[in-house]
């Protein structure tokens, strides 16, 4: 611990307090997070983020206190229209892809938006199949039928053309006595993110729904409370903006804390992270489990608990604080992560770093200046936003893998043996893709992005959009929705 102090210190005093940042799981307890952020913040930095797989930032200021789901997961059943953005939603969110099930079963029109046809196991109405690039645009189109206006877009809806599937789509949303459209994980890692989200907000304003943004983590939320933003303290308070995690990329910090991650797994663009954490001077990294490359980029190593093995609290989607026992203790030298940064806070002079249990740590983060209007209250861009990703021969589109989403279920080798996790190794096109790449009649390609490749499985599947390869995100290549290049091997 004492190393930490010297070695974070140091780096403060000769460099300035912004050359020092974290980065910190939305995985972690509200408990490990708020410590954190708070030794973080009084060493002077406000240079710390949990959104590592969104590469669009614009509007963050708009965002509501607490980004909730906006109504109950219960009630998702009970909407008469539904329109899935950019979300796999049975395997992303299990739940929340039983919920529209047993909606679509009960007479609800369902639609989607998605650069693949996923097996959902319920019929649409209508299922847009469309190249990444191209998601905005049918998105824009169902907002100009529904009539929508919002300021931020206005250019945008202005340019769509409205086709007989968006003006359906849209009637239904109007229609509805319940409607909610649903945004997912490939909707946040789109580079305009921003657009699809203020799209979803023009439509949904017209036709009086509701929109679910998914939250991509089990405490995206909890991260909001608890302050783990450049650009928000506890509870939503303000703060000198700092660095978010994409300018943190593109401008490393010398310091920097990283919690319950690894930067080639865990990120929109595995390689840029992984470079960003090794250019670091002094890397400080709390973790459950120790591998040659943690150890190559890390000055320190302070082992923590996993959350199977702490006690601590999360929000969940509807902002429902939930808080859990250690199912078991700790193992070999590892302590539940509050415990490890309350005796940092201590050791850097923290007076009110004196808590004794983790519910303690839980009663201040959790009340720290929220109030029940804040929650969830609507955001409002006004800025003019432009679309950013614009079509491309070809394009790397693709999801996490739900075994692959952190490093306990990584590290399970039953779920990594399940045809899911073989999956998410497997480059799939359609067979127009096949053909235009001459990759037909390959059983493997080699897929070439960023001055890195990778030979993988393939397999022809018409139900990716064209001129889309579509692999979930690995660590040997770069980021999703860039393009990228297959070749036979």
């Amino acid at each position: 611990m004492d190393a930490v102090v010297d070695g974070v210190r140091g780096v403060v005093n000769s460099r300035g307090a912004n050359a020092l940042g974290a980065w910190v799981s939305p995985r972690a307890t509200v408990e490990e997070m708020y410590l954190l952020q708070g030794i973080v913040r009084h060493l002077g930095s406000n240079n710390i983020d949990h959104r590592f797989m969104q590469t669009d930032f614009r509007g963050q200021g708009d965002e509501p206190l607490l980004p909730t789901i906006g109504l109950s997961i219960a009630d998702i059943e009970n909407q008469n229209a539904i329109l899935l953005v950019g979300v796999n939603i049975r395997k992303e969110q299990p739940i929340i892809g039983h919920r529209v099930r047993k909606a679509a079963l009960a007479g609800a029109e369902v639609s989607s938006i998605n650069p693949r046809d996923f097996d959902t196991r319920f019929e649409q109405a209508s299922a847009l199949v469309v190249h990444p690039a191209d998601i905005v645009a049918e998105l824009a189109g169902i907002a100009a039928a529904a009539k929508a206006a919002r300021d931020s877009v206005k250019d945008i809806m202005l340019a769509a053309s409205p086709g007989q599937a968006h003006e359906t789509i849209a009637r239904a949303l109007k229609e509805a006595q319940r409607s909610v459209i649903i945004l997912g994980q490939i909707a946040a890692l789109h580079p305009d993110a921003a657009v699809l989200a203020e799209l979803a907000r023009a439509i949904t304003a017209a036709t009086d729904g509701n929109i679910a943004i998914l939250p991509p983590a089990t405490n995206t939320v909890g991260a909001w409370q608890t302050g783990i933003l450049p650009h928000r303290g506890p509870g939503g308070a303000a703060v000198k903006p700092g660095k978010n995690f994409a300018q943190m990329l593109a401008e490393p910090v010398a310091a920097l804390f990283l919690h319950g991650i690894e930067p080639e797994y865990d990120c929109a663009d595995p390689g840029r992270a992984l470079a960003a954490a090794e250019a670091a001077d002094f890397t400080v990294t709390a973790t459950p489990f120790v591998t040659e490359r943690i150890k190559a980029y890390s000055n320190v190593v302070l082992p923590i608990a996993p959350h199977t093995e702490t006690q601590g609290s999360y929000i969940n989607m509807e902002g429902l604080a939930q808080s859990f026992s250690a199912a078991t203790p700790s193992r070999g030298d590892s302590s539940p992560g509050w415990k490890v940064y309350r005796v940092l806070g201590q050791r850097l002079g923290m007076d009110n770093y004196d808590y004794e249990t983790a519910d303690e740590v839980a009663a201040d983060a959790l009340q720290a200046g929220q109030s029940a209007a804040a929650v969830g209250a609507a955001a409002k861009t006004e800025d003019p936003l432009s679309v950013t990703l614009a079509s491309a021969d070809l394009i790397r589109g693709g999801e996490v893998s739900i075994y692959a989403t952190d490093n306990l279920v990584r590290r399970a080798a039953s779920l990594q043996k399940t045809a899911d996790a073989r999956g998410a190794r497997t480059v799939c096109v359609s067979a127009d893709t096949a053909h235009k790449l001459n990759i037909a009649a390959a059983r493997q390609v080699i897929v070439t992005q960023d001055e890195r490749s990778a030979t993988l499985d393939l397999r022809v599947d018409d139900g990716v959009a064209d001129d889309v390869i579509w692999l979930p995100l690995i660590p040997e290549l770069g980021a999703l929705n860039r393009p990228a290049r297959a070749r036979a091997a």
